[in-house]
């Protein structure tokens, strides 16, 4: 089992970070929409357009509004609102919101078990990387 709350992993869109994995379902807190002092956001708030072929996840709004993009449209969340993204679906996260909290339950516990079709960040050959904008 690990904790990784202390180490949050930046993104261009906000921050995530680990907050449970046993090897078979890990749990992250995603962090998206920097607010600007104006209470705009500093900058775009989506993560890539991605799929994973062989985990599926649960999102789960705690704060702000999220828009969930899938190939069958879009799913706005509120806080308490949640989508389940089965292995395969493609979809992006994106929030016109500052301070929006999503949490994920993925199984299997397989970061690296992305492939994303595209993003606007220049990241479409890359898989995901513990560093600086991953």
């Amino acid at each position: 089992m690990r904790f990784d709350i202390a180490n949050p992993v930046s993104k261009p869109w906000g921050f995530e970070f680990e907050y449970f994995d046993n090897g078979f379902i890990s749990i992250w807190v995603l962090y998206l929409g920097f607010a600007h002092k104006s209470g705009y956001l500093e900058r775009l708030s989506a993560t890539s357009t991605h799929l994973h072929e062989n985990k599926d996840a649960v999102a789960f709004c705690v704060n702000g509004v999220v828009e969930v993009r899938t190939e069958n449209g879009p799913i706005m969340l509120k806080p308490g609102e949640h989508v389940l993204l089965e292995s395969g679906s493609c979809h992006q996260i994106y929030t016109d919101f500052p301070n929006t909290i999503l949490i994920e339950i993925e199984s299997p516990s397989d970061r690296a078990d992305i492939k994303r079709i595209e993003d606007a960040y220049g990241r479409e050959a890359e898989g995901y990387a513990w560093d600086t904008n991953s």
